[in-house]
C-alpha cells in the first residue's frame, strides 16, 4: 500500500510540477507578444484570464482507502474499495491562487487473518496453575469506519485552452470518525485450551472451564482518535457555462498520527471477551491512507456586478461599462483598447491600428485618410492630394508619374513618354512638337520647320524633298517628279509641246453649234496623241471655251461636250483615259473682247493644260 502511495504522490508532484511550468512559459510567450505589436482579440473569461471569486464544490469519487497497521502474528488483506463525498468552498484571492475548505465524509475497511497461538499463565480454581492458550486458526476480522472530514488546502488552477483548466490542491484536513465497527467474517475458529505442564495434559472442550472453540464473535466498536491527515489533489476543470465547471481528478489522504492506544491485551481474553485486532497487543499503530478519482462541479459564487460585464463591483473601475462593451473588458472592468489608438475595442473596427498612427484615427478608431487617396493620413507624405489623382497615388500617398516625366499620372495624358524626351514635355505630359510638324522634339533635327511643311516632313522633323529635285515638297508642286527651281518644282515643258498646244488652241475646229470634230482636225489631234504617249508624266486637262454668241448656259454646255468629244477622240488613240480630264467654260474666261469677229475667233478655242505625276514604265 505505502509503494502505491508513494507513486501516487509521485505522480500528483510531477503533472502539478508540469502545470505550474506550461503556465510560466505560457505566461511568458505573452509578455513576448505584448512587447510585440498587439493583436486585437476579444478577452473570453473562459480562456486566459481567471477571476478571483468564490465557489461552491460537490464532489463524490471513490479509490482504494485503507488502514495501514502492522500484525504481529497474522496477515493483512491489500486495501479494499472506499468512497468519499465532499462540499467545500473555495476563495482565490488572485487569478490562480486561492484556498478551499468545507466538510465531507469517506469511508474504510480493513481485513485481517491471524493464524497463532498465544500463551497466557493461569491459575484454576484449586490453586494449580497451567498455561491458558488461544489459538486462532484463519480466523478474519473486518474492520470498517466512516470520517467526518474538515479539509483546510491551499489550491492553484491555470487554464490550458478556452474551455479546459487545471486545478490542483494540498494541505491537510481533521477526519472524525463518525461510525466504526469490527466484526469477524464467519471464517476460521479460535480455540481455548489449558495445558498442565506437570502432568503435560492439554484440556479442551470443557466449556464450564473456559475450554472452548468459537467461530463468530458479536460486532463491536473499536476506539479511534481523530486522525490527522496530508492530502493532495490533482485535477481537470471542463468548462460547462459561464459558471459551471465540471471536475474530473485524483485524491490522496495520508493520515499522520496513530488513531488507535497501544494495548497489551490479547485479542481474546480468558475471560471470553473479544476486544478485536485494533485494541489488542497485535497492533500498536494505525493509520488511514486513502487515493482514487472523483467528480464534482465547480460552482461560480455570484458577486455583485451592476454593469454585467463580469468584473465585480468591489474591482470594477469601470462601474458603468455599455452593454456593447460586455465580452471585451480588462480585468479592471475597463474597455479594452489593445492597439492603444484611444478607441475601445467595442467601438473599433481598426483593431489592429499600428503605434505610428495614433492621434490620427476617426471615432471608429480607423486611420484618417483626409484627401481620401486610400492612403492613411500617418503615411501620406502628401495629404492634400487633389481628388482627380485618387487611384493614382504611391504607396506614400503622393500622385504617381510613372513615365517620371514630371507630370503626375492623373493629369498625364501622355502615361508613357520615353527617357529621351523628359524636360521637353508640355504640361498635360506629353513631347512638345515645337513647330508643329508631326515629330516630337526629342526626335526633331529640324525643330524650326515652318508651318506650310506640315505633314511633309521625315521621321526625324525635317522637310521631305521625295523627287530629290532640291526643292521640299511643301515648295514642290510637282513632288514627285524631279523639276526645276523656277518652274516651282517640276520638269518644264517641252518647247515643241508648247507650239503644239499653241497651233492646237485654233487649230481644233467643230461643226458650227455643235460638238462634232471636223476631219481637218484629226491630223492635229493624232500629233497630239503621239506627243501625249511619249511624254507619260503629263496630266492634261483639256478645257473647252466658246465666244458671248448666244445663251452663257448653252455656251457652257456646248464647251464641255467640245472638250469633251476632244478627250474621247485622244483616248481612242490610245491615250491612257487616266491621264484626262475634260471641262467646259463656256464664255466665262475670254482671251481678248468678243466685240469684233477676230476677238470671236480667239475666244472659241480649247485648251491643253499641263500638270505632272510620277509613274512607273512597265
Amino acid at each position: 500500500m505505502k509503494k502505491q502511495i508513494i507513486i501516487g504522490l509521485s505522480l500528483l508532484a510531477c503533472m502539478t510540477l508540469k502545470a505550474q511550468k506550461a503556465s510560466e512559459v505560457k505566461r511568458g510567450e505573452k509578455i513576448q507578444k505584448a512587447q510585440k505589436a498587439p493583436e486585437s482579440k476579444k478577452v473570453q473569461k473562459s480562456s486566459e484570464t481567471l477571476e478571483p471569486g468564490s465557489y461552491l464544490h460537490f464532489n463524490v469519487g471513490g479509490g482504494l482507502h485503507d488502514f495501514s497497521y502492522n500484525l504481529t502474528n497474522g496477515t493483512k488483506q491489500s486495501a479494499t474499495v472506499g468512497y468519499t463525498v465532499n462540499a467545500a468552498y473555495s476563495y482565490f484571492f488572485s487569478s490562480h491562487w486561492g484556498f478551499q475548505t468545507g466538510i465531507g465524509a469517506q469511508t474504510i475497511k480493513g481485513l485481517s487473518t491471524l493464524n497463532y497461538q498465544s500463551t497466557t499463565p493461569a491459575v484454576d480454581a484449586l490453586g494449580r496453575t497451567y498455561d491458558y492458550r488461544t489459538n486462532y486458526q484463519n480466523w478474519q476480522e473486518q474492520q470498517e469506519a466512516i470520517f467526518f472530514d474538515i479539509p483546510l488546502v491551499l489550491q492553484y488552477r491555470h487554464n490550458i485552452g478556452i474551455s479546459f483548466g487545471i486545478i490542483t490542491s494540498a494541505g491537510g484536513k481533521v477526519a472524525i470518525p463518525l461510525y466504526k465497527q469490527y466484526k469477524s467474517t464467519g471464517n476460521g475458529q479460535i480455540t481455548t485450551t489449558g495445558y498442565y505442564s506437570q502432568w503435560n495434559t492439554e484440556l479442551s472442550d470443557l466449556p464450564q472451564y473456559g475450554f472452548t472453540s468459537i467461530s463468530e464473535v458479536p460486532k463491536g466498536k473499536p476506539s479511534f482518535n481523530p486522525s490527522y491527515m496530508a492530502v493532495a489533489d490533482l485535477g481537470g476543470l471542463i468548462r460547462l457555462t459561464d459558471k459551471t465547471d465540471l471536475y474530473i481528478g485524483g485524491y490522496i489522504n495520508y493520515g499522520l498520527n496513530n488513531i488507535v492506544k497501544s494495548s497489551t491485551n490479547e485479542v481474546y481474553q480468558q475471560d471470553g471477551v473479544y476486544n478485536g485486532l485494533f485494541a489488542s497487543n497485535q497492533i500498536q499503530k494505525v493509520v488511514p491512507i486513502t487515493f482514487g478519482v472523483k467528480v464534482g462541479l465547480y460552482f461560480q459564487m455570484r458577486q455583485k456586478d451592476s454593469d454585467k460585464d463580469g468584473v465585480a463591483d468591489r474591482k470594477d473601475k469601470c462601474p458603468n461599462t455599455p452593454k456593447e462593451a460586455i465580452g471585451m473588458i480588462d480585468k479592471t472592468g475597463c474597455p479594452m483598447d489593445t492597439d492603444g489608438d484611444g478607441v475601445p475595442d467595442y467601438l473599433d473596427k481598426c483593431p489592429n491600428t499600428p503605434k505610428e498612427a495614433y492621434g490620427k484615427v476617426d471615432a471608429a478608431g480607423c486611420p484618417l485618410d483626409t484627401d481620401k487617396d486610400g492612403v492613411p493620413d500617418y503615411l501620406d507624405k502628401c495629404p492634400d492630394t487633389p481628388k482627380e489623382a485618387i487611384g493614382h497615388v504611391d504607396k506614400d500617398g503622393c500622385p504617381l508619374d510613372s513615365d517620371g516625366d514630371g507630370v503626375p499620372d492623373y493629369l498625364d495624358k501622355c502615361p508613357n513618354t520615353p527617357k529621351e524626351a523628359i524636360g521637353m514635355i508640355d504640361k498635360t505630359g506629353c513631347p512638345m512638337d515645337t513647330d508643329g510638324d508631326g515629330v516630337p522634339d526629342y526626335l526633331d533635327k529640324c525643330p524650326n520647320t515652318p508651318k506650310a511643311a506640315a505633314g511633309m516632313v521625315d521621321k526625324n522633323g525635317c522637310p521631305k524633298d521625295t523627287d530629290g529635285d532640291g526643292i521640299f515638297d511643301y515648295l514642290d508642286k510637282c513632288p514627285n517628279i524631279p523639276g526645276t527651281k523656277e518652274n516651282k518644282g517640276c520638269p518644264e515643258v517641252k518647247k515643241e509641246v508648247k507650239a503644239l498646244f499653241k497651233k492646237a488652241l485654233q487649230g481644233i475646229q467643230f461643226a458650227t453649234g455643235k460638238n462634232d470634230i471636223k476631219p481637218v482636225s484629226f491630223n492635229l489631234l493624232n500629233q497630239i496623241a503621239v506627243m501625249l504617249i511619249a511624254n507619260p508624266t503629263y496630266i492634261i486637262e483639256i478645257q473647252g471655251h466658246t465666244d458671248n454668241v448666244g445663251k452663257p448656259a448653252n455656251n457652257l454646255i456646248l464647251s464641255d461636250k467640245r472638250a469633251e468629244a476632244v478627250k474621247n477622240y485622244l483616248i481612242n488613240v490610245r491615250v491612257d483615259a487616266s491621264r484626262l480630264s475634260s471641262r467646259g467654260y463656256g464664255d466665262t474666261k475670254p482671251v481678248t473682247s468678243n466685240a469684233t469677229p477676230k476677238g470671236k475667233a480667239l475666244n472659241r478655242r480649247v485648251e491643253f493644260v499641263v500638270t505632272f505625276e510620277k509613274v512607273t514604265m512597265q
